[in-house]
């Protein structure tokens, strides 16, 4: 009676495991499509060559970024006013916003919404994490 359960749990075992495995291969696909994985993070520089107040700009696949380090906290944002589509690394940057050196326009660094006019578009914004004093964006 034994061999029959152990040979009925095998033919269990080979009948399902395909079907489990096509079931976990399709949510992980639904999942990527809905953007459920972690995205790639990519180190960009270590928190001391960013001074308080100050940003530092790095390339990522092409795109200006500005590393953001202010009121305590870093963020990252792309290095382009959203009205003006001129670089922000020359910006003022204090208590958590940055702004537009062409036309004065403040944005929030951490959502990257406009403070004031004339900007009316946000900043893109991107996820920044921080392991073992190195700064690392989501690509």
């Amino acid at each position: 009676m034994a061999q029959d359960d152990a040979a009925l749990e095998r033919l269990v075992a080979a009948k399902t495991a395909p079907v489990i495995c096509r079931a976990l291969a399709w949510a992980a696909k639904a999942a990527h499509h809905r953007g459920m994985t972690e995205p790639a993070f990519i180190p960009v520089a270590r928190t001391d060559e960013i001074a308080p107040e100050t940003a530092k700009t790095v390339e990522v696949d092409g795109r200006s970024i500005l590393i953001c380090h202010s009121d305590g906290r870093f963020f990252a944002v792309e290095n382009l006013c959203s009205h003006a589509e001129e670089p922000l690394a020359c910006g003022r940057l204090k208590r958590g916003w940055i702004s537009c050196p062409a036309h004065g326009a403040r944005f929030d660094l951490e959502t990257g919404e406009p403070l004031n006019p004339p900007a009316t578009e946000p900043l893109k914004t991107f996820a920044l994490r921080i392991i073992d004093e190195v700064i690392e964006i989501a690509a």
